[in-house]
């Protein structure tokens, strides 16, 4: 499973020693050698793993100083061991595209020692030069009708998200709905702000759920209809701000969501589910109902205790399993 979702780095405890391996993918069988699954790596002038393949493995040693393991003899996976039994600590650095892990020895007379540094540097596709994203809406509403606005991209080429900013006359125009189009969904809710001007800024992220489908026409992403509450309008009173596209960062990703809305797991739209996120009926779907998810992973319907998991089944699939815990990961409202 960890090669299935491209996990790039796993962290280990309880061994009291610190170890590093080299990047493992599991070869698809029983390996009879511990050298099968090590990758290779490809390394950038400061040292640094570009788009390594596999999983890199730390196990990290004692803070506290309590307890240490001796080392056992290094394995043909293992890059680094460390263990002089001395309290040890890591420190994390996340961006965009890198992860850096670097690891200190604290010394007898409290100074620290830099043991070992890894860093990933991973390539961010790019998105496709040629995408555009239009708005075009109704002009001239009679009070009391609907305005309906659409936002349009030419390509979704390896397209993920799309961060839409917009901008809403409020003298004219009242919200009453906003739909993805198309496979696009609407990833939480529309954020809305009002300037001093009586303007209200909108901004909403849409998740392409068909996986990187490529499209060389136009295709309608996000519906917009508005009511208007004053005055017949002369001139479009809603305009795109900004649009901010971002692109998948492993196809293994685009795959997996490809096939959420193609097998049996999700007919038409993973919004058919959003009532049943809020596992703790608290009337929002938030980090606790996610916490309580976890707490029955991997249970299934022949399970003891699966009247109180099977409200976790989201997808009604009969186990509680990783698809379950996304779909809920994916509609907290943060």
């Amino acid at each position: 499973m960890i090669d299935e979702f491209s996990i790039d780095v796993v962290f280990n405890g309880h061994d009291h020693s610190y170890s590093r391996s080299y990047p493992m993918q599991w070869s698809g069988s029983a390996a009879t050698s511990n050298t099968e699954g090590i990758q290779v790596e490809t390394f950038g002038t400061n040292g640094e793993s570009i788009d390594p393949t596999g999983t890199v493995y730390f196990s990290l040693n004692s803070a506290s100083g309590q307890k240490y393991y001796s080392l056992v003899t290094q394995q043909p996976y293992t890059a680094v061991m460390h263990q002089k039994n001395l309290p040890m600590f890591s420190i994390v650095d996340v961006t965009a595209n890198s992860f850096t892990c670097t690891t200190y020895q604290v010394n007898a007379d409290n100074t620290i020692t830099q043991i070992d540094t890894y860093t990933i540097v991973k390539s961010i596709p790019a998105i496709p030069t040629t995408a555009t994203v239009t708005l075009s809406g109704t002009t001239n509403v009679v009070v009391g009708n609907d305005a309906t606005y659409i936002v349009s991209v030419n390509d979704v080429s390896k397209l993920a998200t799309v961060t839409l900013q917009f901008e809403v006359d409020g003298a004219y125009f009242i919200g009453k709905s906003f739909t993805g189009l198309n496979g696009f969904d609407v990833l939480g809710n529309v954020e809305w702000t009002q300037n001093s001007d009586g303007f209200w800024n909108g901004r909403v992220t849409l998740v392409n759920l068909n996986g990187g489908v490529s499209s060389t026409d136009a295709l309608d992403i996000f519906e917009l209809v508005f009511s208007s509450n004053s005055k017949q309008l002369g001139t479009t009173n809603v305009k795109l701000v900004s649009a901010v596209l971002s692109g998948y960062d492993d196809t293994d990703v685009a795959t997996y969501i490809d096939s959420l809305i193609t097998n049996d797991l999700v007919q038409t739209s993973i919004s058919q589910y959003f009532s049943t996120y809020d596992i703790n009926q608290d009337g929002v779907v938030d980090q606790l109902d996610l916490t309580t998810a976890q707490l029955f992973y991997m249970t299934k319907e022949c399970d003891a205790n699966w009247n109180a998991a099977k409200a976790v089944d989201v997808n009604g699939d009969g186990q509680v399993d990783i698809e379950d815990l996304i779909l809920i990961l994916k509609n907290i409202t943060w």
